[in-house]
């Protein structure tokens, strides 16, 4: 685990996934589509918060070895991001931690902004980026015209017995 800001508590690692998984995550993000239709701070395409699909399940298991084995996901959903999509700044709320997961960030993918700290992070494919709900961040929109930056998201709590 590498740290973007230790103070913060923001830090990042490169998960070891098959490509397989990845594929069928994008897929099932896909094949979902728009369940929001923009109304949530994502301005782009997003499945419905609680995604309850296997490949996120198979996903959820992988990144809870890296928080603690025994964490509750409160949501998880994936999004698209196309010409000019972004998020606004916002945060999760009182969740003890919440992520970002990259499954596919072309040359040109708009970058997270830490706006607490003033830090972009350019995300790289099978990046796991951690942080407290209460961090306050947004998306900027890709730079390269025509081209998706897929993700998953979500928020995750533990009870005192599991820290």
């Amino acid at each position: 685990m590498k740290w973007i800001d230790e103070k913060s508590d923001i830090r990042y690692v490169t998960l070891d996934i098959s490509d397989d998984l990845v594929n069928r995550l994008i897929k099932d993000i896909k094949s979902t589509g728009d369940k929001t239709y923009q109304s949530s701070n994502l301005q782009c395409d997003m499945t419905d918060w609680k995604t309850m699909l296997s490949s996120f399940d198979e996903l959820e298991n992988i990144i809870s070895k890296q928080i603690v084995e025994s964490c509750t996901f409160k949501d998880h959903w994936g999004a698209v991001y196309r010409d000019g999509d972004y998020a606004k700044p916002h945060d999760h709320g009182e969740s003890d931690i919440s992520f970002v997961f990259y499954l596919d960030v072309p040359e040109g993918s708009g970058e997270i902004y830490f706006n607490q700290i003033d830090v972009s992070v350019k995300p790289k494919n099978k990046m796991l980026m951690l942080f407290p709900g209460t961090v306050i961040h947004e998306v900027w929109p890709n730079t390269t015209s025509g081209i998706e930056r897929i993700i998953t998201a979500g928020n995750v709590d533990f009870s005192v017995d599991n820290v």
